[in-house]
Order: structure tokens, then C-alpha cells, then sequence
């Protein structure tokens, strides 16, 4: 960019993205432009529901802001299509029309000049982590993916972090992990603590993570009771340090059990009925 009319901002904030509100202009723009970064097809409909918008209010974003969604289909023929997030105004109109400087406009990343003088030990570094959507990090994860470092490196230009109690680094996947897992546990006491305990699990895969993050759900949704009941509720830093994700793990595959077993139930009453 040869005007610098733009700001970086740590992708690290994307868990201070709103749950239970609608999201404002600058919120929804820093959703576009994770998802944009981040490689991420989006539809109109996805980010209306994420943002908790009208789709025409997401289109008239979205033109406001000099972006489209780009599908590989046409969409009278292909529905349902997921696209990328595409610039439509270009740097050339922008140089012959100064007043553009200034509108609230879409950033390409590939735009963005080359930063120079990087430390020559950053240089050497990989640059082809997997990354994922704000909202679902992994949709599709492989359980026999390899272990996920405790401190892989993460970021184009600069690393991104979230420092433990202990003083230590959570970056790359291990944070994008991280922060699904404390959505998921959804009791927001005792992050620094929890870091660290999600900081020392050894061999932590894709496949470990959802099975974690399914079992803070559970956790979740029993909290509730606890608390009426006059009882502390357990902090995700003594729920991860207990390894308490392989009581609920067990909880959700017998509560699966019991629901086949009563569906087939139901199907040999069907058949007796009908003869």
C-alpha cells in the first residue's frame, strides 16, 4: 500500500468478537478480513448469521466497502456455493481518484507491501500453517494429524501470542486451539491458568481437540444446574489439568448409545404394528 491508510490488528482478537449482539461496521469488517486472510470461502448468508445481520444489509456492506464474493459457479445455476472475498476496486483507481483515500474500503492482503528488514531467523520460518475460519477453526480436522507444537509459529510478518501465567507462549495452532476450546467451555474465569494447562497436554491432535471441545460443551450446559444448585461450578484451568474431557467423552457416547438403542426400539414396534 503506497498511502498506508490502514491499521494491522492481531488475529488474535478474534475472540473478542461478540456472541449475543449484533456486530458492528468495524467488527464485521474485521470478520471479512480475517476470513479473507485467512483463505476462507464465505457466503452472504454465513456472514449474515455470524454477524447477526439482514442479508440486505450484508450486501449493501459489502458494496459499500468495494468487495464481492467471488464464486466459482454461477450462482443461478449452483446455489448454495461458498466464494472469496474479492477487492473491487483496484490500487490504479484509487491513485487517479485521491478522494477513494479515504472511504471505508476492503484491504486485499495482497495489496500489502512486502515488510522489510524481518529478523533473518523469522525468515527461515515456515509460512504454510493451516488456518481456519473465525467462527469454526477446524472444520474439517484429521485425527491422524501430527501433534500440534506448543509453540509453532504463527503469522506472516509478525508472531501472534497469548501469554500463559507462566509466562509462556501460546502461538499458532496451539492458540487458534485454544481459543476454540475456551468458546466452547464458555465459563471466562482463569484464562491464563487454562493456558497453561492447554499449553502442557503432549500430544494434542485435530481429533483431541474436537473431542475436548465437545466435552466443554457438555461441561457447559450442566454448569447451569451447578450453580443453582449452590455449587462451584470447576474452572477450565482444573477441568483441562483433571483431564475432565474423557469423563464427558464417556458421558456423550453412552447418552448416543442409549438413543440407538432406543430408536431401534421404536423401529420393531413399527414393524409389529404394521404386520
Amino acid at each position: 500500500m503506497n498511502y498506508g491508510n490502514w491499521v494491522p490488528i492481531s488475529k488474535a482478537f478474534s475472540d473478542s468478537l461478540p456472541k449475543n449482539r449484533k456486530f458492528t461496521e468495524l467488527e464485521a469488517m474485521y470478520s471479512l478480513q480475517l476470513d479473507h486472510d485467512n483463505n476462507v470461502p464465505v457466503t452472504v448468508s454465513g456472514c449474515a448469521g455470524r454477524w447477526d445481520w439482514s442479508r440486505d444489509k450484508v450486501r449493501k456492506f459489502l458494496a459499500d466497502t468495494w468487495v464481492t464474493i467471488e464464486y466459482e459457479k454461477d450462482t443461478k445455476s449452483f446455489k448454495k456455493q461458498k466464494g472469496k472475498l474479492k477487492k473491487t476496486l483496484n490500487q490504479h483507481e484509487i491513485d487517479i481518484k485521491p478522494t477513494l483515500k479515504k472511504h471505508k474500503r476492503f484491504i486485499d492482503k495482497n495489496d500489502l507491501e512486502e515488510v522489510k528488514n524481518i529478523k533473518p531467523t523469522l525468515k527461515k520460518q515456515q509460512k504454510n500453517i493451516n488456518h481456519y475460519t473465525t467462527i469454526k477453526p477446524n472444520p474439517n480436522p484429521n485425527p491422524k494429524e501430527e501433534s500440534i507444537p506448543q509453540n509453532e509459529f504463527a503469522g506472516d510478518n509478525q508472531e501472534e501470542f497469548y501469554l500463559t501465567k507462566k509466562k509462556r507462549k501460546l502461538k499458532g495452532k496451539r492458540l487458534i486451539t485454544f481459543n476454540r476450546f475456551w468458546k466452547s467451555f464458555g465459563y471466562k474465569k482463569g484464562k491464563a491458568d487454562a493456558a497453561d494447562s492447554w499449553y502442557d497436554i503432549p500430544q494434542l491432535t485435530d481429533g483431541l481437540v474436537n473431542e475436548i471441545c465437545e466435552a466443554a460443551k457438555v461441561e457447559a450446559n450442566i454448569r447451569g444446574k451447578l450453580i443453582s444448585e449452590g455449587r462451584t461450578p470447576i474452572f477450565p484451568q482444573g477441568w483441562l489439568t483433571a483431564r475432565r474431557w474423557e469423563d464427558e467423552s464417556e458421558f456423550i457416547k453412552n447418552k448416543d448409545s442409549g438413543r440407538e438403542k432406543a430408536q431401534r426400539e421404536i423401529e420393531r414396534t413399527q414393524k409389529l404394528i404394521n404386520g
